[in-house]
């Protein structure tokens, strides 16, 4: 059976990585 929670844990990090790298991006771009 597949454990909901672990799913939920790996979208959390994924959108947490997602978002920190676009703002990154976001910076290098204004700073360009």
């Amino acid at each position: 059976m597949i454990n909901l929670g672990e799913i939920v844990d790996k979208l959390k990090d994924v959108l947490s990585q997602s978002t920190i790298s676009k703002k990154v991006f976001d910076k290098d771009v204004a700073e360009a």
